[in-house]
């Protein structure tokens, strides 16, 4: 039975039992042999009819990202999902998937007729997308290989990564539909009364490794920090603390409160911590400061080295690589390499050069990251020199690295791209 309210498709459960497994519908399976590049030109080119959606993740062949439930190009219907009394007037997204080299339809999941989707986790390290697809009979959780166009693994259940979000649900007896998608080095999961933290292998779906909490705490939040995990952990009595374990074993490398106002966890210093050098009586406790107002350390933190020191007022985002741009109160702007030296850069100047948390891509040749201003920066390794542009519109702070280019969605939807370098 399909009803319509308020201008949206409202679904309702039929008598007889619906389908209840995704299927994987492929198009253009032609091998990418590109690679990734070792540089783009700086001159943006706008894709018209774009078939794919913001967020947008680069794994495997090419990138991954949430469309319309029908596999066509565009915006979603937005779908209102019924369950005895409880409606969620959320949009159902379904994944699509796209050649990295001539950007053309790859593959995408056609989700059961009654069913949506409840969570996406790309993990590119692995070369697998997961996804929780939820109908009336439960939740199953699918490793997809974006290679293949096919389902891996599966295994019950929904893989949570924030009990958080848990609190934020519209009451009922499934979750509601999901238009997010993250990206994630490892595959961590809480389970239902936070007592322990299981960590699921990407390649098989079985279990890697277990967390206990303790008996008298439990696990309420996951922050993917890359190499380690940061789990948010609350005991009697008011106690907060934050939980550092390696991600490749579980193993416990150490413990904070919640309220040590010198440590930042958070993916401007991913994968590091960033740890400021704040005065004792201003460390702990609620007291009002700019976090930036003082010199902070950038440490790793499977070794404890310090890798990494800048200055007070200095504002710095990091990628895996070892690259960090860092700039200051007067918006000068450097790359830094992790434990080396740092390259001053040339030819940008203004508060825009400032990089954007999380948008920093190394290539063999340049640097590219994205502005607190919305505006792409290509600089090269070797001069420093450094092109700064607008991308059409104000864009948004998702990117991704494919075979074709560096690829971007703007706020209006718009997909554009620095096509790759000779």
């Amino acid at each position: 039975m399909t009803l319509v309210a308020g201008g949206a498709t409202l679904i309702a459960w039929p008598d007889d039992k619906p389908d209840v497994s995704p299927v994987i519908v492929t198009a253009d399976m032609h091998d990418v042999r590109l690679g990734l590049p070792d540089s783009v030109t700086t001159r943006p080119a706008n894709l018209e009819n774009p078939t794919w959606l913001w967020p947008i993740a680069a794994v495997g062949p090419g990138f991954v990202s949430l469309g319309r439930r029908d596999g066509t190009p565009g915006h979603n219907t937005d779908y209102r999902f019924a369950v005895g009394a409880h409606e969620w007037a959320e949009s159902s997204y379904s994944i699509r998937f796209t050649n990295g080299d001539d950007l053309t339809p790859r593959w995408w999941m056609r989700l059961p007729s009654h069913g949506w989707l409840s969570r996406v986790v790309v993990v590119p390290a692995h070369t697998v997308i997961v996804a929780t697809v939820t109908t009336e009979e439960g939740s199953l959780t699918y490793g997809i290989d974006p290679t293949a166009g096919r389902i891996r693994w599966s295994r019950p259940g929904e893989l949570i990564g924030d009990l958080r979000t848990l609190s934020t649900r519209t009451p009922g007896p499934l979750p509601p539909p999901t238009s997010e998608m993250t990206t994630a080095s490892s595959l961590v999961d809480i389970e239902p009364l936070g007592r322990a933290v299981t960590a699921w292998s990407p390649d098989t779906g079985a279990d890697l490794w277990q967390h206990d909490v303790g008996p008298d705490c439990s696990a309420h939040s996951i922050e993917d920090e890359r190499t380690w995990i940061n789990v948010g952990v609350s005991c009697p009595g008011g106690v907060k603390t934050d939980r550092a374990l390696d991600t490749r074993d579980g193993r416990y490398i150490g413990e904070w409160s919640m309220f040590d106002n010198r440590r930042e966890p958070g993916r401007n210093c991913a994968p590091y911590m960033c740890v400021a050098r704040i005065p004792q009586d201003q460390a702990t406790g609620d007291v009002q400061f700019s976090w930036y107002d003082f010199p902070n350390d950038l440490v790793d933190m499977r070794t404890g080295r310090t890798v990494l020191s800048v200055s007070a007022g200095e504002f710095v985002a990091c990628n895996d690589g070892g690259d960090c741009i860092v700039s200051d109160r007067e918006n000068n702007v450097r790359v830094a390499r992790a434990g080396g030296t740092s390259v001053r850069v040339r030819g940008i100047a203004g508060v825009h050069g400032r990089p954007s948390t999380g948008t920093v891509v190394s290539l063999r040749d340049q640097i590219v990251w994205r502005t607190g201003g919305s505006e792409v920066v290509v600089m090269h390794r070797a001069t420093g020199t450094a092109t700064m542009f607008a991308a059409h519109d104000t864009a948004s702070d998702s990117g991704t690295l494919v075979q074709a280019g560096y690829l971007f969605i703007t706020d209006s939807g718009r997909a554009v791209i620095l096509p790759r370098g000779r």
